[in-house]
C-alpha cells in the first residue's frame, strides 16, 4: 500500500467511526400513550424527551398542562382537557411544539389565562377546539412564527379580569392563522400590538360585540378571505392601527366597521383576475353588506363584479374596488 492509499484508508476509517458514533447518539422518537403509559398528560410530558410523540386517547383529563419541551401532542378522538377554572388549560412554553386534536376548556377568569396559552415560538396548532374559557380560547403572547390551522374557539366568556376572546394575539408577530373559526365570544379574533401577521380564510361570526378587533398599533398585517358576519356591534374594529392590507373579505353586520384614533389602511389590491370570496372573476376590495341585504350603493356598469365607485369608510380608509355580485 503506497503512502497516498494509506492516507485515504485511514481517512475512511476515521469517517466511518465518526458516523457510527453519531448514529449511536441519535435517539429515535418514542410514542408515549396516555392513559396506557401514564394516567395524566403532564406525567407523560415530564417523562418525555424532546422530539417524542405523546398520543392522548379519548377521555376527560382534569389537569393543567405545561408543555416545556419540543413535543408532538396528538389527540385521538378529541380528548378533553379541563382546568376547572384555575389557570391556563394547556400552555406551550417551548419552541417547536405541535398540538393537534384537543378540546380545551375551563381556563381561569384572569384575562391572561387561556384554553391554549402560547408563550413560545414556531409552534403548530391544528384542529383544536377551545370553548368555555374565561380569558381567551387560544392566546398568543409575546411570541412569533406560530401557525394556527383549522382551530375553533367558541363561547369563551368574559371573566372578572376581562377577556372573552376567541383567538387573541398580544404583541406577537409573523404568525399565520388560516381556516380557524371563532364564534359566540366577546371578540372573535383580536390583535393587540401585533405586526406582520397573516389572517386568511377564517370565520369570525356571531361574536358580541366584535368580530375582528385590531388595536394598539397592530400594523402591517394582512387579512384575506375572512368572514366577519352577524357580530353583535361591529364586524371589524380598528383602533390606532396602520398599513394593514385588508381585501377579499366579507363584512355582513349591522355596523361593519368602527374606527378609533387615526388609522390609515389599505382596503384593496390592484384589480386582477382570480376568483374572489363571493365567486366573482376579479380580486380587488371587500364585499360590504348588511343583514337586511343593503350595503353601500353600487353600480357595476361593465359588469365585472367590481363597483364603479369606491366605498369611503372614512377620509383615510377607502375601498377603491368594492365587490358586488
Amino acid at each position: 500500500m503506497n503512502k497516498i492509499n494509506g492516507i485515504i484508508y485511514v481517512f475512511l476509517i476515521v469517517v466511518g467511526i465518526t458516523i457510527l458514533i453519531l448514529l449511536g447518539n441519535v435517539k429515535s422518537a418514542r410514542t408515549i400513550v396516555v392513559p396506557d403509559d401514564y394516567a395524566k398528560i403532564q406525567w407523560a410530558i415530564d417523562n418525555a424527551t424532546s422530539g417524542d410523540i405523546i398520543e392522548v386517547h379519548n377521555g376527560t383529563y382534569y389537569e393543567i398542562v405545561n408543555v416545556n419541551k419540543q413535543l408532538t401532542l396528538l389527540g385521538i378522538g378529541m380528548p378533553v382537557v379541563d382546568a376547572r377554572g384555575s389557570g391556563s388549560t394547556i400552555t406551550l412554553a417551548a419552541d417547536g411544539i405541535k398540538l393537534e386534536g384537543f378540546s380545551v376548556t375551563g381556563a381561569g377568569d384572569y384575562y391572561l389565562e387561556a384554553g391554549v396559552n402560547v408563550i413560545s415560538n414556531s409552534n403548530t396548532l391544528i384542529s383544536n377546539y377551545a370553548s368555555s374559557n374565561y380569558g381567551s380560547g387560544i392566546a398568543l403572547r409575546y411570541c412569533n412564527n406560530n401557525t394556527l390551522i383549522g382551530n375553533t374557539a367558541s363561547d369563551n366568556m368574559q371573566g372578572i379580569g376581562g377577556g372573552g376572546y376567541g383567538i387573541s394575539l398580544w404583541y406577537s408577530s409573523n404568525n399565520t392563522l388560516t381556516h380557524n373559526n371563532a364564534w359566540g365570544n366577546k371578540c372573535g379574533i383580536s390583535l393587540a400590538g401585533s405586526n406582520n401577521n397573516e389572517l386568511s380564510d377564517n370565520n369570525a361570526n356571531s361574536n358580541s360585540p366584535y368580530g375582528i378587533y385590531l388595536q394598539q398599533s397592530s400594523n402591517n398585517n394582512t387579512l384575506i378571505g375572512n368572514n366577519a358576519n352577524l357580530n353583535g356591534v361591529v364586524g371589524i374594529f380598528m383602533g390606532n392601527t396602520n398599513n394593514n392590507l385588508i381585501y377579499n373579505n366579507i363584512f355582513n353586520n349591522t355596523n361593519n366597521i368602527q374606527f378609533m384614533n387615526p388609522n390609515i389602511n389599505n382596503w384593496n389590491i390592484t384589480k386582477q383576475s382570480g376568483t374572489n370570496i363571493i365567486g366573482g372573476h376579479y380580486l380587488g376590495g371587500n364585499f360590504w353588506v348588511r343583514p337586511n341585504g343593503y350595503g353601500p350603493k353600487c353600480i357595476d356598469s361593465e359588469p365585472d363584479g367590481i363597483c364603479d365607485l369606491p366605498y369611503e369608510l372614512n377620509s383615510n380608509n377607502i375601498d377603491f374596488l368594492p365587490l358586488t355580485y
